[in-house]
């Protein structure tokens, strides 16, 4: 679990794994320098979970990459799992994943994702309508999925060996996005990788499903170009494994990472309500402009509209 600030949600997500109804499990917290005593409230479940929690502190602020790959050096378990610090965990998340991952034989198995609403505090709906059985780097590295998110959402439940022996770890390099180079990692390297489209992962969303805010909790912001620039390096390193058809697939999505990436800065200056940029990149960036026109302009009556 890297934690970072996260005083107010991480006892709700410590809280869902204690309630595991698989409950062979150990549970690493990385606290990434909080300055809140977020790392406090995790060390205070020690007395009732003795061993089985175990706290670290990290030096320096380093991004949740960085605190994710300390807790896969010090993770001893068969497999390992990652659980952001405000969501949280259906109770028979773990029970569930692991008897789907075992009679398939796979490397790692997902899960579907229900948003929760930071403001409303509350669930929401599934992020997908239906996983596929079993994932392929074309449809991982989509921009969308079903109309909806992409599947860089996914937190995947994975064999430790497999990881250790491919020598797979988060990128460094990423605040976001961290967690689809991973699972793209896991899938060029010849992993088999299962889904369920249960939804058991609480996934607290960026921007809340009802309320339409943005996430109380939520301490990145959008990082387009950094994610182009980490796909194109994936699919150097990669380049021997990959088919034309994965190819193909990750420059489409760099293309889309690109098209975006002033619009996804413009919406998040909106949401923080950082006036001056919206209003710098409004007066600087016609597509920009097009955007807010199209969001704005009237609507026009269906020629099948009845009055």
């Amino acid at each position: 679990m890297p934690m970072f600030n996260a005083a107010r949600t991480v006892t709700r997500a410590i809280d869902s794994v204690v309630a595991q109804t698989h409950g062979d499990w150990e549970l690493i917290c990385v606290d990434d320098g909080s300055t809140d005593g977020t790392i406090e409230l995790a060390a205070a479940y020690a007395p009732q979970l003795g061993n089985r929690i175990l706290t670290e502190r990290l030096d320096r602020n380093g991004g949740p990459a960085r605190a994710r790959n300390h807790g896969l050096a010090r993770a001893t378990g068969t497999w390992v799992a990652v659980l952001d610090a405000d969501d949280a965990w259906r109770p028979d998340r773990l029970h569930m994943l692991l008897t789907t991952a075992a009679p398939s034989g796979a490397d790692a198995v997902c899960d579907n994702l229900i948003g929760f609403d930071d403001h409303h505090g509350r669930e929401t709906v599934p992020l997908f309508q239906s996983l596929p059985a079993r994932l392929d780097l074309p449809t991982a590295v989509a921009a969308e999925y079903q109309g909806r998110y992409n599947l860089g959402y996914l937190k995947p439940v994975v064999r430790r060996a497999f990881l250790d022996q491919r020598k797979i770890r988060y990128d460094e390099s990423l605040r976001t996005g961290e967690d689809l180079l991973l699972l793209l990692d896991i899938l060029a390297a010849g992993g088999s990788v299962a889904c369920s489209s249960r939804a058991t992962y609480i996934y607290t969303t960026p921007v809340g499903e009802g309320s339409r805010k943005l996430s109380r909790s939520t301490n990145t912001a959008p990082r387009d170009a950094d994610l182009a620039r980490a796909l194109e390096r994936f699919a150097e390193r990669h380049r021997m494994r990959l088919s034309d058809h994965d190819r193909q697939a990750l420059s489409r999505r760099t293309g889309y990472l690109a098209a975006i990436a002033s619009i996804s800065h413009f919406r998040h200056a909106r949401l923080t309500r950082d006036w001056p940029t919206v209003l710098r990149l409004f007066i600087e960036r016609p597509e920009i402009r097009r955007h807010v026109w199209l969001f704005l302009r009237p609507k026009r009556p269906s020629f099948f509209q009845t009055h």
